[in-house]
């Protein structure tokens, strides 16, 4: 059977309606593509801040740890650690946004210590805004590592669509258009033919 036998009007419209469906999947994703863009710009700085702002917060840990180790001995030194292990307590809890799951550290609990000195208050006020931090930065930092994954997939996908499945589909439709408009004249032609064929007959019959 030859490719013009099966070309029909419906395999046309069959057609027609995947190149519309599929026109209307790429520009969902390339929707998604500008959102995912956007939030990529307004996270990557954050991501940035949160690091300096971290290593900031480090420094001044490191100094008044320091100050601490100065003014108590090792063995308060090793009670005191002693009585911070197993003190923090952090879950992970799975969040969305669009189609990218993430996991962000939230502390579930943290053990209370009540300093006796001014350089031990310090040392633990620093400890919890160093913990703070450093969940803010490698939960940023893995979300926006998500979101550029998620990006690359989505751009892979708009471009298969683009280059790929939109210009073969139209081609298709092409073809099947002009096949059937060449079956289409050469089914007219036939008719005259017979028409002409007819007329030739039943004058025939009338002049006889």
């Amino acid at each position: 059977m030859s490719f013009r036998n099966v070309i029909s009007k419906s395999e046309l419209l069959r057609q027609k309606r995947e190149l519309e469906a599929t026109k209307d999947v790429d520009k969902i994703l390339s929707t998604k593509k500008d959102v995912i863009l956007q939030k990529v710009s307004e996270v990557g700085p954050q991501v940035s801040s949160v690091l300096g702002k971290f290593l900031e917060e480090l420094k001044t840990a490191y100094d008044d740890y320091a100050v601490l180790v100065a003014s108590m001995s090792y063995e308060e030194l090793t009670a005191i650690s002693k009585v911070l292990e197993g003190g923090l307590e952090v879950d992970l809890k799975k969040e969305r946004y669009m189609d990218v799951h993430y996991w962000r550290p939230v502390i579930v609990s943290k053990k209370d210590i009540t300093p006796t000195t001014l350089a031990q208050s310090s040392f633990f006020r620093d400890g919890d805004t160093l913990i703070n931090s450093l969940i803010e930065a490698a939960w940023l930092k893995s979300f926006i590592l998500k979101l550029i994954k998620d990006l690359r997939d989505t751009d892979k996908l708009i471009n298969a669509l683009e280059k790929v499945v939109i210009p073969e589909t139209e081609r298709k439709i092409a073809s099947i258009s002009i096949t059937l408009e060449e079956r289409d004249r050469e089914e007219l032609n036939r008719i005259k033919k017979v028409r002409d064929k007819m007329v030739k007959m039943v004058g025939s019959v009338q002049r006889s």
